[in-house]
């Protein structure tokens, strides 16, 4: 028996057909039966450039809700705690467009 199986490996959804398919497959194999997997290709964005995009803007057109950035995060309480976590936001997300 052949099988082809396309996994996308972030979604709960495939993994949870894949481990059912798994358990069907290991009772097939118990019976003396051959089960070769083929594992295919995921592609999220078939049509997308390959010259790339910039991540927010494609999020923004693929869900069509607005994308905010941590620096435009206004402080909700003003607390220490949250100005504290606010800046450390900030400092990640600017050292990370520093590396791409």
């Amino acid at each position: 028996m052949k099988a082809q199986l396309v996994v996308d490996v972030i979604c709960v959804h495939s993994y949870l057909g894949y481990t059912r398919f798994a358990r069907a497959a290991d009772r097939i194999r118990a019976e003396g039966i051959e089960v070769a997997v083929e594992f295919l290709p995921f592609e999220l964005a078939p049509g997308a450039s390959t010259e790339g995009q910039p991540l927010l803007a494609v999020l923004e057109q693929t869900s069509g809700v607005p994308v905010f950035l941590i620096e435009d995060l206004p402080p909700l309480t003003g607390s220490q705690s949250e100005t504290t976590l606010l800046a450390a936001l900030r400092q990640a997300a600017a050292m990370k467009g520093e590396h791409p």
